[in-house]
């Protein structure tokens, strides 16, 4: 197939740095939230962490798809249109964390770099 021992191990480097929050952002992002179970676990990702993430994540996007169906009842047409605009916002608030989370662990390991 078109998994290579490279990929694999890329994918294991990936997952143990940033394993949780790759799983829950990448539930929202379409083709990827069907993959995202692979390099998870080839990098044998902790299952309860795992689970915890999908949930959080497949629960999130439910949500907001239910509550389109629910808001704009047969319209489908308008849910068309506006499916990309909030894809794109959900996308957005996850980089968003992404960034906040990476900022955060990066300070957290300065901090203790500077007090050892």
């Amino acid at each position: 197939m078109l998994v290579t021992e490279d990929k694999i191990r890329r994918s294991e480097e990936f997952f143990e740095k940033y394993g949780a929050m790759a799983t829950f952002i990448c539930r929202f992002i379409t083709v990827i939230r069907q993959l995202v179970s692979l390099p998870a676990g080839f990098s044998k990702m902790d299952i309860k962490k795992f689970v915890i993430y999908t949930a959080l994540g497949s629960t999130l996007w439910s949500a907001i798809l239910a509550y389109l169906g629910y808001a704009f009842g047969a319209g489908e047409e308008m849910i068309r249109q506006y499916k990309g605009p909030i894809t794109k916002g959900a996308i957005l608030a996850a980089v968003v964390v992404t960034v906040i989370y990476a900022a955060t662990v990066i300070r957290r390991k300065r901090n203790a770099s500077l007090t050892s």
